[in-house]
């Protein structure tokens, strides 16, 4: 892989600054997989490189957040990448709570984990609640302040 910046403009040289980040986002990382509570998302990220397998310029900037911060960009939006990120999590931790949107993509990681819970942000929390309303839908069991059975009320009664 080139390096994309001059290696002028690094004291140590390319190759020395890649070990570098790869040796903090390793770190990163593992201290990350020891923590029980994270913010996730995923953005669209338009990227203009020829990539050998890879059509169009649509990749996906995923962050998870943490006390810890960990980000990784990928070609694809699949269930693959929340698996792949948590498949480290230590398995002493009861708890876990992962705030983030509704994307199917987390719903599969929480099926694997029995010890994650999927926490909707209250972005989300508001539409669903609105569209219920709307409908003439009882908000019980979930979606009015403070209720802690929302995510998993929602994530069996709503489509995708």
């Amino acid at each position: 892989m080139a390096c994309p910046w001059p290696q002028a403009r690094s004291p140590m040289g390319c190759n020395a600054s890649r070990c570098c980040l790869s040796r903090l986002m390793r770190a990163l990382y593992a201290r990350q997989m020891g923590e029980k509570l994270f913010h996730g998302d995923e953005t669209r990220w338009e990227v203009f490189a020829e990539v050998e397998g890879k059509t169009g310029h649509r990749w996906y900037l995923w962050v998870t957040q943490s006390a810890s911060w960990y980000s990784t960009a990928c070609a694809w939006r699949g269930a693959d990448v929340p698996k792949t990120h948590f498949a480290k999590l230590r398995k002493d931790l009861v708890d876990v709570v992962l705030v983030c949107d509704r994307y199917s993509a987390y719903k599969c990681l929480a099926k694997d984990h029995d010890k994650l819970i999927l926490a909707y942000c209250w972005r989300m929390c508001d539409g669903i609640f609105s569209r219920r309303h709307a409908v003439g839908q009882s908000s019980r069991g979930g979606c009015s302040p403070g209720s802690t059975t929302f995510a998993r009320s929602t994530a069996q009664s709503s489509p995708s």
